[in-house]
């Protein structure tokens, strides 16, 4: 398996590195590569990397120790030091880690639990299994690989998808079997389509997106109940309003970019934001609304705001450029912050 090297990933890589103070020569003869791959890998300059690359540059970079129990909770901390949530999704490679493959404990409560649901819908473990790889609702066909994250364009926004495929005898040992170690996603699957029976009975195919989102509710509950919880929050983050409405009906305020004045050189602006709402359209309706109420405060003062020179720092570097936005955020709090009388005093 390959991931994508987001800016992020990058980041994350070069900042553990640095921070556990291992030089970058002595990574790459660890891992049988050159210093210049490393160079190329950390600057965000390597677009894919092998999974089994990753796994062992993150153990080193981390100071090793085990992989699910210390490095990648590790990495994760570090990751949420700098990483905006809305990116999360972005991250393939730890989507993957945490929700595919980390493992997991049920205990004995939970398999009761379980059981106790199975039970209420009279479902067999064979009938479970069968619901389960039927892949209903992610409609994903024998030509993708089994159980691995794919981002998907649908209605203007990107998707998370995979392909389910656990095997009937799995699911036995996750109710019945005492210290058998499964993963988070299995458990999470076995949630979901119990919740889908138990809600939508009748429903045979794929569900409607209102209709999914309750069931991811109702399941993201459930796996509370039962203890089980992933390094990202995964099923909270899928079942919260802002991932729901990224996912479903794209906003007003996104549809009417087709519809804006035409003008040479309003092209570029209207690209960009439309570039930008392919991939995550209800952050990009927010910064449109926000502009608009900006330059209704004050139109001069955004125009001048505007004409500040960004554009000559060069190649400025994601740090840098993260800094700078902060050090921009805490100007406009400390104004915020005024009284009314120093807002309006005027010096003369």
């Amino acid at each position: 398996m390959k991931f994508y090297v987001t800016s992020e990933l990058a980041l994350l890589l070069k900042t553990l590195r640095t921070q556990n103070k291992i030089p970058s020569k002595e990574l790459a003869d660890r891992i049988g590569k050159s210093n210049s791959y490393i160079s190329k890998l950390e600057s965000g300059d390597v677009k894919n990397i092998k999974e089994e690359d990753l796994t062992r540059i993150l153990t080193i970079v981390t100071g090793g120790g085990d992989f699910y129990q210390k490095v990648l909770p590790d990495a994760v901390k570090c990751l949420r030091s700098f990483l905006e949530p809305d990116y999360i999704f972005d991250q393939l490679w730890l989507i993957q880690y945490d929700v595919i493959e980390r493992p997991v404990m049920i205990s004995e409560e939970g398999r009761r639990k379980i059981g106790s649901l199975m039970e209420q819908r009279h479902i067999t473990v064979r009938q479970l299994s069968e619901l389960i790889n039927s892949n209903a609702d992610s409609e994903m066909d024998d030509s993708f690989p089994p159980n691995e994250y794919v981002a998907m364009e649908h209605n203007g926004s990107t998707r998370l998808l995979v392909r389910t495929v656990i095997p009937e005898e799995t699911v036995r040992r996750v109710i019945e079997e005492a210290d058998f170690p499964t993963t988070y996603y299995t458990v999470q699957v076995m949630a979901f389509c119990l919740f889908r029976l138990a809600l939508f009975p009748d429903i045979r195919g794929k569900m409607p997106s209102e209709t999914a989102a309750q069931v991811l509710r109702a399941s993201a509950a459930f796996m509370d109940e039962l203890g089980v919880a992933s390094l990202t929050g995964f099923v909270h983050l899928i079942s919260s309003e802002s991932y729901i409405q990224a996912n479903t009906t794209p906003s007003k305020v996104l549809s009417s970019l087709n519809n804006t004045v035409e003008h040479p050189l309003l092209d570029p602006f209207r690209d960009l934001f439309q570039e930008f709402a392919r991939h995550n359209p209800t952050r990009t309706a927010q910064v449109i609304d926000t502009l608009n109420k900006n330059l209704s405060w004050d139109p001069g003062f955004m125009l001048k705001l505007m004409e500040a020179p960004f554009y000559q720092l060069g190649n400025l570097s994601y740090t840098c450029k993260k800094q700078l936005i902060e050090e921009i955020l805490a100007t406009l709090a400390r104004y915020d912050d005024m009284n009314d009388f120093e807002k309006k005093f005027e010096t003369y």
